[in-house]
């Protein structure tokens, strides 16, 4: 798959990173920066992100789980919140 192809397939994540390019690249020639130090920031972006902890296959695994219980049990709870308020909103209205 060819950068043009996976640009037309991914377009928002394109769109995403040509936006943050151009203000990277405007931020960086306000300052009178040149091509030197385009290549600079790049290489600490690399450098920082050699730092970042990036979490175990299995604790993305447990906290997609533990945000799956979460998300359908709070849809439970609105369900029947939303199903008894309508009652109580179409009783009121049908007495009248």
């Amino acid at each position: 798959m060819g950068l043009v192809q996976w640009a037309a397939d991914h377009w928002f994540l394109a769109a995403i990173f040509a936006i943050f390019v151009v203000i990277v690249l405007f931020n960086l020639k306000r300052m009178g920066a040149g091509l030197l130090t385009i290549r600079q920031f790049f290489d600490e972006v690399m450098v920082e992100m050699r730092k970042v902890s990036w979490p175990t296959k299995n604790a993305v695994i447990s906290s997609t789980i533990l945000v799956g219980i979460a998300t359908l049990t709070l849809m439970i709870i609105i369900g029947i919140v939303d199903y008894g308020l309508g009652r109580v909103v179409k009783a009121i209205f049908m007495s009248s």
